[in-house]
Order: structure tokens, then sequence, then C-alpha cells
């Protein structure tokens, strides 16, 4: 359990940091591992990693392909990776966060590791099927701690309306947002919006 702990926080400082994986980043978060330590009731925060991510590409010449699906048709254009590309990816997974102190103990943590692909594997689900994510899952490397993917679903069911959203997260290199809705009154609909680094 203490090790367990203990990765939570060195995960948490490496979200901080946008995922930084340098060993001298590691070195330097060593206080922000121990300081959070004393705070068990935080879990990963998908906000302050966008907000990592966003400050280390701040200055990077990216341009990614867009792509939406909905209905049937699919519609493609390019977007720069800006202040405002983040803002609206922020519409998206920031509703989903579970690193509020209210929600501590409310997600089994476990964790796996792949040594043959150097890759550790985080899980948090929830406890309560009424909480709106009920799923997140990191994909980090074993030795540096750069976070290299965050997998999230949701859910909110009402009495006339239902929504789902699965959300994709692989550090510069894709971003899938899938959102499932079915209301009362209508057909289902499925609409899935894919950032993409590399085309």
């Amino acid at each position: 359990m203490k090790g367990m702990r203990i990765l939570l926080y060195v995960l948490m400082a490496a979200a901080v940091a946008g995922g930084l994986g340098s060993c001298k980043q590691g070195a330097k978060d060593n206080a922000s591992v121990q300081a959070a330590e004393e705070d068990e009731g935080k879990y990963f925060s998908i906000t302050e990693y966008l907000e990592g991510q966003a400050e280390l590409q701040k200055d990077q010449p990216y341009v990614l392909l867009k792509v939406v699906e909905k209905d049937g048709r699919s519609d493609s254009s390019y977007v720069e990776v800006n202040k405002d590309f983040f803002k609206e990816l922020g519409t998206y997974f920031a509703p989903t966060d579970i690193s509020d102190v209210i929600l501590k103990d409310k997600y089994q943590v476990e964790q796996s590791h792949d040594s043959g692909n150097e890759m550790l594997f985080l899980y948090y689900n929830a406890l309560d099927k009424d909480l709106l994510t009920q799923k997140v899952e990191l994909g980090i490397h074993d030795e540096t701690y750069k976070i290299l993917s965050v997998y999230i679903e949701t859910r909110k069911s009402g009495l006339f309306r239902s929504r789902a959203t699965k959300l994709n997260y692989n550090t510069e290199k894709s971003i899938v947002i899938q959102e499932y809705e079915k209301s009362l009154f209508s057909d289902p609909v499925t609409t899935v919006i894919k950032y993409y680094y590399n085309y």
C-alpha cells in the first residue's frame, strides 16, 4: 500500500509538470512527492495535466488534423495548438477531474506493470455508479514517469436523457473524444472528434 501511495504522488507531480520525462525533472519533483504524500485525498488531476501540456506545447508550431464524425458524415479541418485549443479540450476533460478531496475513497485504485514495454498502468474505477467519471486509466513510462496516455469514461443518466463519453489523450500523438447521447424522444446520437498530431 505504501508503494502504491508513493506511485500515486509521483504521478501527481508528473501531471503538474505536464508529464515531463527527464531524470532531472524526476529529481526536482521529489519535494512535491513528499508534500503530496501528506495529502492522501488527491487523485490524478486531468485539469493540471492539460495545463502542463498547454505550457509545454505553447511555443511548438503544431497544427493538428481535426476530424468530426456525426450522423454518418465526416468533416475535417486543421487547428493550431494554442490556448484556445486547450480551452476547448477543457470543456470535455475538466468535468471529469477526480482530484477533488471530496472524491477521496470513491474510487478503487489498482496498478499493473508491463516490463516488456517499460510501462506502468494505473486504474481508477468508480465505486459509485452515480459518479460522473466511472473510469480513469493512465499509461506511464516506468523509468521517466512520463504520462503517455490518459483514458476516461463518464456516464450520466437522467429520467429522459442519458449521456456517456470516452476520452483518450495520447500525449503528442492523438486525442479522441467520443460522445453517446440517448433521449427518450429521439434517436441515439454518436459524435466522435479526433485530433491527430501526425497525419
